[in-house]
């Protein structure tokens, strides 16, 4: 899949934050990416965003079936997007007392 990809495309961004920043070393790699706009990835999901080490990098999603036939064995059906609520949901990491689903 391209998830292998994207993870490329975050490490690139990093690292050339740290370039810039003129600080390679392993501290000032580690926190690049709080201080970074959020990273585009082509297409290969929402941009992903790592200013808050509580949330998740991105609420947005794609779908995609397998397709033998197609460039990398994927068809995407829906491209990326965030449903509207999604980005408002609080990270907390404790379930929503409210919601059965929870």
């Amino acid at each position: 899949m391209f998830t292998g990809y994207r993870q490329g495309m975050v490490w690139q961004a990093v690292l050339a934050r740290a370039c810039a920043d003129g600080d390679l070393t392993r501290a000032a790699v580690a926190v690049a990416p709080a201080a970074m706009d959020p990273i585009d990835t082509d297409g290969l999901s929402t941009p992903l965003r790592y200013d808050d080490p509580a949330a998740a990098p991105t609420r947005g999603a794609s779908v995609a079936r397998g397709d033998p036939a197609a460039e990398g064995g994927l068809t995407e059906v829906e491209p990326a997007f965030t449903a509207p609520d999604a980005d408002d949901y609080p990270p907390t990491g404790e379930p929503d007392r409210g919601n059965p689903q929870g």
